[in-house]
């Protein structure tokens, strides 16, 4: 019976191997990189504010390790926000995707409720490798939702931060497995 053990297990290994494999869409998520202050006077208009120096350079420091993966999302749906176009765009020419896959979303503005995002994706990118550059709270409520199925659930991702979701198909549940965290700190 001891012997079976090792042996079963390593069959649960494989199919478990298998259903990832099957898993059909592939949803990476990016924070906006680090932007300018705050400023009434200099951006009166919080969705004006542009990306830092240091935020431009971490975000290509994320475009080339995507690069590097071979991560080449079918669409880039982006805020409309200037932080989020301008990390959107970096992304865009350094992995090589087309002018016109990178598409501004107006649910993906700060402070809406992800319902507006997942029903966006679920009737247009079907089974398409999408990838989302946002805001948080919204971001890491997206994640919550479709990994816990608890849109409270304690993930954050910090400015610049990639996270990539793998599911069949979307729901406003519990639908995805976290397959790729990663925090920019951690770049070279």
């Amino acid at each position: 019976m001891q012997n079976q053990l090792p042996c079963q297990i390593e069959k649960l290994r494989l199919k478990i191997e298998i259903n990832l494999l099957e898993l059909k869409m592939n949803l990476y998520i990016l924070r906006h990189g680090i932007s300018e202050a705050r400023s009434e006077t200099k951006y009166p208009n919080d969705l004006e504010r542009p990306l830092s120096k240091r935020g431009k350079n971490k975000i290509n420091e994320i475009g080339e390790l995507m690069d590097d993966l071979d991560i080449k999302p079918d669409f880039i749906l982006t805020s409309p926000a200037k932080r989020c176009m301008e990390s959107a765009k970096i992304i865009q020419k350094t992995i090589g995707i087309k002018k016109e896959r990178l598409i501004a979303s107006d649910k993906l503005l700060p402070e809406l409720p992800i319902s507006g995002i997942i029903d966006e994706i679920s009737e247009k990118y079907r089974a398409k490798d999408v990838l989302l550059v946002g805001h948080e709270p919204m971001l890491s409520t997206l994640i919550s939702q479709l990994t816990s199925g608890n849109p409270d659930a304690t993930i954050q991702l910090k400015k610049g931060a990639l996270c990539c979701l793998k599911f069949d198909e979307l729901t406003q549940e519990k639908c995805a497995m976290l397959t790729l965290l990663l925090n920019p700190d951690f770049l070279v």
